[in-house]
């Protein structure tokens, strides 16, 4: 079986120094200094000033916001922002989908992310 998201973040975080020369606090002290705002201006500006790969850029741009005090959302932060507002009518299909495939799919992990919720099978049948 593959890795599970947290352990291929720490294998990134732990190549860092064999694949750029630098660890994480080194890339994330230059980041805070010398890099621009915003996720995906720090995220472009690794990749295209340092030539960071966009797994390790994206992985110091993590390590960055963690240390400025960014909390990840929970899952139910995630979807209840995703069902806010104009979308709140959706919630109950999101729901009730949900819950059709924990109890008719055996194994239905769900993953909810910042812009949709994926529904995971360990095997398709």
């Amino acid at each position: 079986m593959g890795l599970t998201p947290d352990e291929q973040r720490a294998a990134i975080i732990r190549n860092l120094p064999a694949k750029t020369g630098h660890d994480l606090v080194w890339w994330v002290d230059l980041l805070k200094r010398k890099g621009p705002a915003g996720k995906r201006e720090r995220t472009a500006w690794l990749q295209e000033k340092h030539s960071l790969g966009q797994l390790y850029a994206r992985a110091v741009v993590a390590g960055t916001e963690k240390t400025e005090g960014f909390v990840e959302p929970t899952p139910e932060e995630l979807v209840d922002a995703q069902y806010a507002g104009a979308k709140a009518a959706f919630r109950p299909v999101h729901d009730r989908l949900v819950e059709w495939a924990l109890a008719e799919l055996p194994g239905t992990r769900v993953n909810p992310c910042q812009t949709y919720v994926a529904l995971f099978r360990q095997r398709q049948t």
